[in-house]
């Protein structure tokens, strides 16, 4: 599960862009996006939470940022076809690659929204 800054950002893009479709989700208060949702595409699910900014009981205010030490690394069959349907979506921003890496993976990389690594790799 992993928190993020822009909860509808964060789903217009994984859903619109990278093709994921939401499968559960806690609504937020009234014009605020979900608090937590559940995203899928074919075999692999992920979880995103959202916390809007909130006061403490010493007048300061706290908003959680979103951060990740590392990227997120999925596996696919084909990612010469994953590249041809992203590269035709609107939003997706630049994608890096595909390309063959000395490690046996062929892969292709983006960037979300809340500035996250997505790689996504086929063994060569």
């Amino acid at each position: 599960m992993l928190e993020v800054n822009d909860m509808r950002a964060t789903i217009r893009y994984w859903t619109e862009c990278l093709g994921f479709t939401v499968t559960a989700e806690l609504t937020g208060g009234t014009g605020e996006p979900p608090g937590w949702c559940n995203l899928a595409r074919d075999d692999v699910s992920i979880m995103f939470t959202w916390e809007p900014e909130h006061s403490h009981d010493d007048g300061s205010s706290h908003r959680s940022e979103a951060n990740l030490a590392g990227s997120l690394y999925f596996n696919t069959d084909d990612v010469d076809a994953l590249y041809d349907e992203l590269r035709h979506r609107d939003g997706v921003g630049p994608i890096g690659g595909p390309i063959d890496r000395p490690h046996g993976m062929r892969e292709l990389h983006v960037e979300d929204p809340n500035g996250f690594q997505i790689y996504f790799g086929q063994p060569l």
